[in-house]
């Protein structure tokens, strides 16, 4: 898997390494998907004045399938955590959706569980 880590901050490229081993353990399961990813690290003004963290996770499988997951955080390291989970979570729900239910035998007849 290739991940590529894209950042303007001096700060952010510190956090280059998390950045690549967090894709990397949360996308470990789904390595017959031969996905690509790119990781964007900027700093961005909150409505409140505060400084917060953006991290930007792009998903690229071979098949053609693409995601884009977008994580505000007060730190980096929240940021790119709460970018990988999300992303986790959609490319598995995206597969489970696409995959036949299994059918199972109720009272009432089949019926799909």
């Amino acid at each position: 898997m290739e991940v590529s880590v894209v950042t303007r901050n001096r700060e952010s490229l510190l956090l280059r390494d998390l950045a690549v081993a967090q894709v990397r353990y949360a996308t470990r399961r789904l390595r017959w998907l031969r996905l690509q990813a790119w990781v964007r690290l900027s700093s961005v003004n909150g409505p409140d004045g505060a400084h917060y963290k953006r991290c930007e996770l792009q998903l690229d499988s071979r098949a053609g399938a693409t995601g884009v997951i977008t994580s505000l955080a007060r730190d980096w390291r929240g940021a790119v955590q709460g970018a990988t989970a999300r992303a986790t979570r959609s490319i598995l729900g995206l597969w489970q959706r696409g995959r036949p239910q299994r059918l199972a035998r109720t009272n009432a007849g089949w019926a799909a569980s």
